[in-house]
């Protein structure tokens, strides 16, 4: 989610609707509203946390939601066509790589 920095949240999310749906579904996951989150802050991603299952759930949900849409492939994908779910598996693993909040530290077990 590259932006502009002449670029404003509304401006952005209007020219890239599947990217707020996306968003808005993990801000949700997270508690969090994304309208009233600030996306210019360096790190914005590293501020929360969720759990390995909570990441996993998510990339679920993506991959459901980009094998459905062809709009978010064409907006999210280099090859907007394939709805292989194996593709569709690395492209949202690599959205939560680069966006996804951190993993939760497990507490060490003795």
């Amino acid at each position: 989610m590259e932006r502009r920095k002449d670029m404003n949240k509304k401006q952005f999310f209007k020219e890239h609707p599947q990217t707020k749906t996306i968003l808005v579904e993990m801000f949700k996951r997270a508690g969090l509203s994304v309208n009233r989150f600030n996306f210019n802050k360096p790190g914005w991603y590293l501020s929360h946390e969720w759990t390995e299952q909570e990441e996993k759930d998510f990339k679920d949900w993506m991959v459901k939601f980009l094998k459905t849409n062809p709009q978010a492939r064409q907006e999210l994908m280099a090859f907007p066509s394939t709805s292989n779910p194996a593709f569709l598996n690395r492209v949202a693993s690599e959205f939560v790589f680069n966006y996804g909040w951190k993993i939760k530290k497990e507490p060490a077990t003795e």
